[in-house]
């Protein structure tokens, strides 16, 4: 049986008595229980599908436009990125036309950057390393983009500098600053930031900030493959370490430089 009511309408032979509940004939004329009319019956079907059908188009309606504005925020999402990516890009160019690809000082501080240049590394330890995580996967990284490192460790004097203070256990200028966490870091990375650019000493755009993970093994590494820049094995004297038997901080660039020329990494 169709019935006509926007879109054809099957009828099924069995249907619920809108009176009762029961299932009578849809062909039918009174519902033997109750004796409503079955086509007050059918039409209550029809109409209840008519509005099932009516919901779901708009369903249909409002996923298409979810979609239709889901593609249109991506799309502003990529073109910003795109944007921000072509100033960085830009930013990056003029002020390394500027510097140039060589190490430079913050006067201010007499803290020594050296430049490394864009590379491919073999991230993370092979399985044969003696000491690795288990979680840990060693994996090639690519490097578009030379970057300045600190030749060394910031030192008491340099952060009080900047900072006002030096928060640190072992005290001496040249030492390290080492009560501080990652937030006091950035922080410093940010003051530095505003007096250089205020001082006209770093081109528009540039800003000094924390090494990313993949940057500090890059640098820390400097081309070389083994456990450590020097070799597979630590001793007392490559590094002041837990068995050098110290037991404290001491001044900074003590020890060898990585063929790159940094230092205690």
């Amino acid at each position: 049986m169709m019935v006509g009511c926007g879109e054809d309408i099957e009828v099924p032979k069995l249907i619920k008595c809108n009176g009762c509940g029961n299932e009578v004939s849809s062909a039918g004329e009174a519902c033997a229980n109750c004796s409503h009319p079955i086509a007050d019956s059918v039409e209550a079907y029809v109409e209840a599908q008519e509005l099932a059908r009516i919901r779901a188009e708009e369903e249909r309606r409002l996923a298409q436009i979810r979609a239709e504005e889901e593609r249109q925020r991506l799309a502003a999402e990529r073109a910003a990125k795109e944007e921000a990516d072509r100033k960085r890009m830009a930013a990056y160019k003029a002020g390394l036309k500027k510097i140039g690809e060589k190490p430079f000082t913050v006067s201010e501080l007499s803290m020594e950057m050296l430049w490394c240049k864009p590379g491919t590394f073999e991230m993370g330890s092979p399985p044969s390393e003696a000491g690795r995580d288990d979680n840990e996967t060693q994996h090639k990284v690519t490097l578009t983009q030379g970057f300045w490192l600190g030749k060394h460790e910031v030192t008491q004097a340099q952060w009080k500098k900047v900072m006002g203070t030096a928060p640190s256990k072992f005290l001496g200028e040249r030492r390290p600053v080492e009560q501080v966490d990652w937030s006091d870091a950035v922080r410093f990375c940010q003051e530095l930031t505003l007096s250089e650019r205020k001082a006209g000493r770093i081109p528009d755009g540039w800003e000094y900030a924390l090494p990313t993970e993949a940057q500090w093994e890059y640098a820390c590494r400097a081309g070389t493959a083994p456990a450590y820049s020097w070799g597979n094995s630590i001793a007392t004297s490559n590094a002041n370490y837990s068995s050098s038997g110290i037991g404290q901080t001491t001044d900074v660039g003590q020890y060898a430089a990585n063929p790159w020329g940094f230092f205690d990494m």
